[in-house]
């Protein structure tokens, strides 16, 4: 993982790689720092901001997408790109339990919002095992 990190930056530093290398590593870093920030988001539970929390639960769920249909259409170049996301980009936040009444209580949700959520995790889930 690391090392893949560092061929990366390398690969900025010296204008080595296409536009489009580029771009998917982009898009790896992205889907990354939002499987971070989600799983953070259920630790702390920030009080009524669980509409937020769901845009960014989209945006994972759609740039996962994304990289899997880049990775489809090239699958035999994008080896490197998809090992350094299958390192670390899988979704930590749909192993996060929450009890669903602490989720009502700070989130100011109803038992349909929580039903989403938990689609959602699993739509997430199931975009990542795509790629496996």
């Amino acid at each position: 993982m690391k090392c893949s990190r560092i061929i990366f930056y390398i690969s900025i530093l010296v204008g080595y790689g296409s536009s489009e290398e580029n771009r998917t590593y982009t898009l790896c870093n992205e889907i990354m720092a939002y499987g971070k920030r989600l799983a953070t988001f259920l630790h702390d539970l920030p009080p009524n901001q669980g509409d937020d929390f769901v845009r960014d639960i989209r945006v994972y769920n759609a740039k996962m997408r994304e990289f899997r249909e880049i990775v489809k259409k090239d699958e035999e170049n994008m080896q490197q790109e998809l090992t350094y996301l299958l390192n670390d980009g899988y979704p930590k936040y749909v192993g996060v339990e929450v009890p669903d009444e602490k989720l009502k209580e700070s989130l100011n949700w109803s038992d349909r919002d929580v039903e989403r959520l938990k689609a959602l995790k699993r739509a997430s889930y199931l975009e990542y095992g795509e790629l496996v």
